[in-house]
């Protein structure tokens, strides 16, 4: 949401794939006109995923958990 904003975002992910497809401006996960904010924050150039944290202004930390 802050790329959506016109904030530079670099997010940081250990899994390739999920690196890789957020870069390609699509999403891997389902949440309701999320593909459309990512697609056109990428495309903005106000979004790029990495697998190793880069310098920033800010850091904010969100953990996925994957347990039912």
């Amino acid at each position: 949401m802050f790329a959506a904003y016109g904030k530079n975002v670099i997010g940081v992910d250990v899994n390739q794939h999920e690196v890789d497809t957020i870069n390609r401006g699509e999403i891997h996960i389902v949440e309701p006109d999320l593909d459309a904010i990512v697609h056109k924050a990428v495309t903005e150039g106000k979004l790029k995923t990495v697998l190793s944290p880069e310098p920033a202004d800010a850091i904010f930390n969100s953990v996925e958990s994957n347990q039912n």
